[in-house]
């Protein structure tokens, strides 16, 4: 059934890993979009792109 593919899914490292990035990321967004209170989505969008630029400059060096 449906709870077996799910569970089937998380056992597999990379997919489950996956999973948690994308929940957390999404969950850090919500938390943002209350935090900050954009007035339109392009500007909200704007911005979590540049902090995933400077994310990625600082994981690079």
């Amino acid at each position: 059934g449906i709870l077996y593919s799910i569970i089937s899914l998380l056992s597999n490292t990379y997919i489950g890993f996956f999973i948690a990035m994308l929940f957390i990321a999404f969950m850090d967004a919500t938390k943002r979009m209350f935090k900050f209170n954009f007035n339109t989505l392009p500007e909200y969008m704007s911005s979590l792109f540049n902090n995933e630029q400077q994310a990625t400059t600082a994981l690079n060096g």
